[in-house]
C-alpha cells in the first residue's frame, strides 16, 4: 500500500474510476486532495459531477491548511475504499482530523412568546400600514385579525 500514490488512482479506467469514486465521501476526497498537486487534484475532479466538484472544491476551502500525516491519512483510506481494497481504514483521529461528515447541528431554541405590550405595538403597527387594517371596519379589522392569529397558531402539518 506504501508505494501506490494518488496518482497512481487516474491509470484505473474512467469508468471505474468515476463508479469508485461514487463510493467515497466527499469531505475525505477534499481531505486527500488538499495535500496533492494541482495537475492531480483537476485531473482526479474530472471524473466526478460538477455539483460535486463544487462540493469538494467548497469543502477543501471550508478545511483550510491540512497537516501531512492526515493528508496521507485521507490517501491511504480513500484509495482503500475506491480500489476495493482489504484492511481496516488508518485511524483519521490519530492524525489529526476527522474525515466522517460534520456532526449535525443543534436545533435551534424556538422564539421568545410575545408579551401583551409587543403584540399590542404590532396591531398599533399593522393598522397604520396594512392596507386592509386602513380601510377596514372595527368589526371587519377583529374578524381579520382573529383568522391571522388562529393562522399562526395553528399547529404545523406534519
Amino acid at each position: 500500500m506504501a508505494d501506490i500514490q494518488l496518482a497512481d488512482l487516474l491509470k484505473v479506467p474512467t469508468p471505474d474510476l468515476q463508479r469508485a469514486l461514487t463510493k467515497v465521501p466527499n469531505r475525505l476526497i477534499a481531505v486527500a486532495l488538499s495535500g496533492a498537486d494541482p495537475g492531480t487534484a483537476s485531473s482526479l475532479l474530472r471524473h466526478v459531477s460538477p455539483t460535486r466538484r463544487q462540493e469538494i472544491d467548497a469543502e477543501i476551502r471550508a478545511i483550510g491548511r491540512v497537516p501531512f500525516p492526515t493528508v496521507q491519512t485521507a490517501v491511504k483510506n480513500l484509495l482503500k475504499k475506491a480500489l476495493g481494497l482489504k484492511g481496516e481504514e488508518t485511524d483519521a483521529d490519530q492524525a489529526g482530523v476527522r474525515v466522517a461528515p460534520p456532526a449535525p447541528r443543534k436545533p435551534r431554541r424556538p422564539p421568545a412568546p410575545l408579551t401583551a405590550e409587543d403584540f399590542k405595538a404590532y396591531l398599533l403597527w399593522l393598522q397604520a400600514r396594512h392596507p386592509l387594517m386602513k380601510s377596514a371596519s372595527g368589526g371587519d379589522r377583529a374578524r381579520a385579525l382573529r383568522l391571522w392569529v388562529e393562522r399562526l397558531t395553528r399547529p404545523p402539518k406534519e
